[in-house]
């Protein structure tokens, strides 16, 4: 007898970005992987969960012609694809963006900020919502060092993923109930869903709180 799970029909599917429908920084997805897209799209809900901002991602969304909810800024706030319209947010404490700060400069290090649609100068970020902060380029080590330093910060979770430059990696650090797990959950909750109808296809190490929440993980 088959498995019954080979024959639920899923009601959506969310693509991790980088390293999964692209193989570029600046790139969009394949003729294959669009063509395979363009042919679920109309049956299940098509969306995104990355760790990119809104502003440097609505290229990819253009060229797909997404729809709906999509997760970015690596779970922290969720964004209607076509329109860009904000459905749902979790910034980082302003408190924890201080704490960060220090300790990053201590280390030699220089976090960049997110929000939804622009990259906040550093003597503006503690006065507007952050949704992400980051270091890119890292050398491993260093960045082991500095999760070390600012893992005992409860409010906050941090993810290494790798970097477009060889041998680097880079540090997501977001509120801890801002994840792509959460952001699942949230998805689920705007298409009136189970996450068990969801299906998770991701690449990277931040992408485990994206396939713990799906029905099915690629």
């Amino acid at each position: 007898m088959k498995s019954s799970k080979f024959k639920k029909k899923y009601k959506a599917l969310i693509l991790d970005v980088d390293g999964t429908i692209i193989n570029s920084r600046y790139g969009v997805p394949s003729k294959k992987v669009t063509e395979a897209i363009n042919k679920v799209k109309d049956k299940i809900h098509i969306g995104v969960a990355t760790s990119r901002p809104f502003f440097i991602l609505d290229h990819i969304i253009a060229h797909l012609k997404l729809s709906g909810p999509s997760i970015v800024n690596a779970g922290a706030n969720i964004v209607d694809s076509s329109s860009g319209k904000v459905l749902w947010q979790r910034p980082v404490l302003k408190k924890d963006l201080r704490k960060m700060q220090a300790i990053a400069s201590n280390l030699g290090c220089e976090l960049e900020f997110t929000r939804h649609k622009e990259y906040p100068g550093l003597n503006t970020y503690l006065k507007e919502d952050v949704l992400q902060a980051w270091c890119p380029n890292l050398e491993p080590r260093l960045a082991d060092k500095l999760v070390n330093e600012i893992t005992h910060i409860p409010t906050i979770t941090t993810y290494k993923v790798k970097s477009w430059t060889d041998g680097k990696v880079d540090l997501v650090i977001t509120h801890a109930q801002a994840t792509k797990q959460h952001g699942i959950l949230e998805v689920a909750k705007i298409l009136n869903i189970s996450t068990n109808d969801i299906i998770g296809v991701g690449d990277g190490y931040n992408d485990f709180p994206l396939l713990m929440a799906c029905g099915l993980k690629v």
